[in-house]
């Protein structure tokens, strides 16, 4: 009754109604904050996940390009592989990037002696990846770590370890050079004692790729091999309470499964936990890895949002005096917790759409960059090519012109003849002449003109540059001028050819634009300004050509630089020419870090100058660098063997050879060469390049592998004069190189001085 009295059956009505009405609302609550914790749980998932999923894509196309580096380049050094890595192993989540090249068992000890002789790694040995001891086994073939990025003093220590003598990782290896695709391996303990994988592609010889696993594994040239670190796969910062389990399960076998990363979390009893698992999607090329993300959350009172208990308990207790107002209030405030929930959903949407839009794009981009990186490869492949066929196909017939000219010459001719034979060989050398001014202009604008370094006389090469401009001097009634200030020190080391080249480039000019008076060349010491010690062995020379010809109006100096033009077009109908010459001495002189520059009045003659730095070097040093004085007798005569399959060429080399007393064998291929070789008894070989069936390179290899103590001198007369020609020919075994078209004089020159310099090394000393 006391109880009845003091709560009315109203009011307990009241009670029970509100008691009920707050468990259930604190029951709805909790079921709220779960859900709430779980979408939270499943965005940071989704975050997390797209963040590793960039980043091992990133780490692929890494690996991929670095192995397109390999691919377009005859040879990565070391310090080129650095430059290439450097901003990929500035990723957190990339330890190491290394290149492990192919060794098989027969050139090991030349491998491991090449790199501690010639590459400065002095104790540089093929050594067991876990024992780091020198392998005495034998197997067929290597894949020792050459170079690895980032490179310290902890990290050098793995160099020369070979990848191979980890059992686990051969199947790994196997199926990167079979499948051509990025493989992960199983963990390998590094020498901080921690175990990582790695990220393995492989190399293959040639620039295309094998189209079988058989071809894979017969061109296989190395591997290139990222370690990463899977902690550092990801920057966000877990919240507490969750424990994170990345894993890669290769579904090649079923129980092949590379555990990459696993952090344990233990559930207290009695705690409740929420719990996640996504599969990232990535763009790896391979198809046999799936890639797991497994997040857990505990939900502990004191660490999850506990608002919405207070509100349920509060309104269970004023629910017993305003039921109806608790029930319209819990009704508005969830509601309103469901808009806002809304709200924030479209916006993650919103985000996660942008950043898909993003990564699109970025994949776009990347995908035009490659394309525009491939075209500009070809165009460049495409562009050497044609370079170098224009060159050959020109060079063969001008080789016929110009010898049966000379041959013609040398046989008795009436006046009009000779001027006849004249006019042919001054047109061909003119071509010739051109085609050499395109190749240089092209070598130079494609990077590929490379300059020497010597010691050389500058008073004898500029005597030698202008000695075949003395008779032209004559002929016009012009007097040509050599003045060299004392000061000028003679012996200096730079590139002579190069300079000689732009020194006849400028007095040709000079001679075509004079008609009387005076062509020059002056060459005087420039004065050092500020501290004369620093360099104190270079020295800056001052050349002027000047000339009393018809001089270049002011409007027209800034054009004649250029690339095929001259000061106006009636130029070149009167004096002729391409207007190469100047341009080439522009980028001549810009390669050589030094400048050039017009001083010139229409009607007044010109002045070019030009300002070059060079070494000074001891006067005594020269002798070091003269060549060896060679005898070579009157009357020698040789039994020579010419390799050639062109007719022309054929019959030009012949008369001229025959008619100084030798007795010539013509070989019209390579492997024709060889067997003539192997029956006759020859003093001197005269190999062309391209050829059917064997070509000059590769007869001269096996020729040279037949040989025993007897040592043929091999020339190359060749119509092959691009950049590189001469050392492909000297690697091939040759002692010497003609580039056609060649004159008779040189052709006989050479002949007699390399079968001389050949005896001379057999006598004993």
């Amino acid at each position: 009754m006391i109880f009845s009295e003091k709560f009315p059956l109203p009011l307990q009505i009241t009670w029970l109604l509100g008691t009920l009405i707050m468990v259930i609302l604190m029951n709805q609550a909790w079921h709220y904050i779960k859900q709430q914790e779980i979408l939270q749980l499943q965005r940071q998932s989704q975050l997390i996940s797209n963040e590793i999923a960039a980043n091992l894509d990133t780490l692929s196309n890494a690996v991929a390009n670095t192995v397109t580096l390999f691919n377009t380049t005859d040879y990565v050094y070391a310090d080129d592989f650095r430059l290439f890595v450097n901003n990929i192993t500035q990723k957190k989540f990339i330890r190491t990037f290394s290149y492990l090249p192919k060794v098989i068992q027969s050139e090991k000890h030349a491998f491991e002696s090449k790199q501690r002789h010639d590459f400065g790694y002095f104790d540089f040995v093929i050594k067991n990846y876990l024992t780091s001891t020198p392998i005495n086994t034998s197997p067929s073939h290597y894949f020792p770590l050459l170079y690895i990025e980032p490179y310290t003093v902890r990290n050098s220590r793995l160099l020369g370890k070979d990848l191979l003598s980890l059992p686990h990782l051969n199947n790994s290896i196997d199926n990167a050079i079979k499948s051509n695709q990025t493989v992960f391996t199983p963990a390998i303990k590094q020498l901080d004692g921690k175990h990582y994988p790695l990220v393995l592609k492989a190399i293959y010889r040639g620039r295309d790729t094998p189209p079988d696993q058989s071809s894979r594994q017969t061109r296989i040239n190395g591997l290139i091999a990222a370690s990463f670190d899977p902690q550092h796969l990801f920057s966000h910062s877990l919240a507490k309470n969750i424990a994170l389990q990345l894993s890669i399960h290769n579904n090649s076998s079923s129980n092949d499964e590379i555990h990459l990363l696993s952090i344990p979390f233990s559930i207290p009893r009695n705690t409740h936990f929420i719990q996640t698992t996504l599969a990232l999607k990535t763009h790896l090329p391979s198809s046999q890895y799936k890639i797991t993300l497994l997040l857990n959350k505990r939900l502990i009172w004191r660490d999850i949002n506990s608002w919405p208990f207070w509100i349920a308990l509060i309104s269970g207790l004023l629910g017993c005096l305003l039921l109806h107002t608790l029930v319209a209030f819990s009704l508005k405030n969830h509601l309103e917790l469901k808009r806002r929930n809304q709200e924030i959903k479209q916006q993650v949407n919103q985000q996660t759409q942008k950043l898909k839009l993003l990564y699109q794009q970025a994949q776009r981009t990347q995908q035009e960059l490659q394309q525009a990186k491939e075209g500009a490869e070809k165009a460049n492949r495409l562009k050497s090519e044609f370079l170098a066929n224009m060159s050959h196909e020109i060079r063969t017939p001008m080789n016929g012109i110009l010898g049966m000219t000379d041959l013609a010459l040398d046989t008795p001719l009436n006046s009009q003849q000779k001027e006849y034979l004249d006019t042919v060989k001054s047109s061909a050398q003119s071509l010739l002449s051109l085609l050499n001014n395109i190749l240089d202009l092209s070598k130079i604008e494609a990077g590929k003109m490379k300059l020497d370094h010597s010691v050389f006389a500058l008073r004898h090469s500029m005597t030698e540059a202008l000695k075949p401009f003395s008779l032209i001097g004559q002929e016009k009634h012009l007097q040509l001028k050599m003045e060299i200030e004392d000061s000028v020190p003679d012996t200096l080391c730079g590139d002579p050819n190069r300079l000689c080249q732009i020194i006849i480039n400028l007095i040709n000019n000079a001679l075509k634009f004079t008609e009387q008076g005076t062509v020059g060349l002056s060459i005087n010491t420039v004065k050092k300004t500020g501290n004369s010690s620093v360099n104190s062995n270079l020295v800056c020379l001052h050349f002027c050509i000047y000339d009393t010809g018809i001089g270049i109006s002011t409007t027209q100096q800034q054009l004649i630089f250029g690339s095929f033009s001259q000061a106006d077009g009636s130029t070149t109908r009167r004096y002729g020419g391409t207007g190469l010459g100047l341009s080439i001495c522009r980028k001549l002189l810009k390669l050589m870090q030094g400048k050039i520059w017009l001083e010139s009045q229409l009607g007044q003659g010109s002045e070019f100058h030009f300002e070059l730095n060079f070494e000074t070097v001891d006067q005594r040093l020269l002798k070091e660098y003269n060549t060896q004085e060679i005898h070579i007798p009157k009357n020698l005569k040789l039994n020579i063997l010419l390799a050639e399959d062109t007719d022309i060429n054929q019959k030009v080399a012949t008369r001229i050879l025959c008619k100084q007393g030798h007795q010539v064998t013509i070989a019209e291929n390579g492997q024709q060469a060889i067997q003539l070789w192997k029956k006759g008894n020859f003093d001197l070989i005269l190999m062309d390049m391209q050829m059917p069936l064997i070509d000059g390179l590769e007869a001269t290899q096996n020729i040279r592998a037949a040989e025993q103590d007897q040592h043929i001198p091999i020339l190359a007369m060749t119509a092959n004069a691009m950049q590189g020609d001469e050392e492909r020919c000297l690697a091939a075994g040759m002692d010497g190189y003609i580039s056609k078209p060649v004159s008779a004089k040189k052709l006989l020159d050479m002949v007699s001085i390399y079968y001389c310099y050949q005896a001379e090394q057999k006598k004993p000393q």
